[in-house]
């Protein structure tokens, strides 16, 4: 199982940072039957995609998604490109990597909020956060970066995985 989750990972980061350029299968057959389910809800504050599994990864495009998010509560930088949003319910405290990985021409960052504001920001990362979250629902924002007159929005790839025990990063 491990295995496959990492072969989808791949044909995620594939897709969304090289637009599926690269042919792992041998064979010629397109065949989609092993394509992960869509993920509920539309990226936005309103209906936020659901992390409903660890780990978890999901391909997306701020390009499309809406501007709500000037700065966070984190630091002052600008983010007042678009964002996508994803909700994740944690029954218990868990030690977490939370990574976005973009294409060049493309900066999003990470943001963890306690709730819907960007004042309740907890963790912002350039492309990753890592770290403990205790028990409750969290709000994972993927920003573009702004300079103040170019946003950077685009394609990325969010992956959402549980650390090792021993690992120092997440402590």
């Amino acid at each position: 199982m491990r295995n496959r989750i990492q072969l989808e990972a791949l044909d995620r980061i594939d897709a969304a940072l090289f637009d599926g350029s690269i042919d792992y299968d041998d064979d010629d057959d397109d065949d989609d039957d092993d394509d992960l389910p869509p993920v509920a809800g539309d990226g936005s504050a309103a209906q936020p995609w659901i992390v409903d599994v660890l780990p978890f990864i999901h391909d997306g495009d701020t390009a499309m998604g809406e501007v709500r998010i000037d700065t966070s509560g984190c630091d002052d930088a600008d983010q007042s490109g678009p964002e996508r949003t994803y909700v994740l319910e944690l029954s218990e405290p868990r030690a977490l990597r939370i990574i976005a990985l973009d294409r060049e021409g493309v900066d999003v960052d990470v943001h963890v909020l306690a709730d819907s504001e960007a004042e309740s920001c907890v963790a912002r990362g350039d492309h990753m956060v890592a770290g403990t979250l205790g028990a409750g629902v969290w709000q994972i924002v993927l920003d573009s970066w702004s300079d103040g007159a170019i946003d950077s929005p685009g394609r990325y790839l969010l992956a959402v995985v549980p650390c090792d025990a021993d690992d120092p990063q997440c402590a």
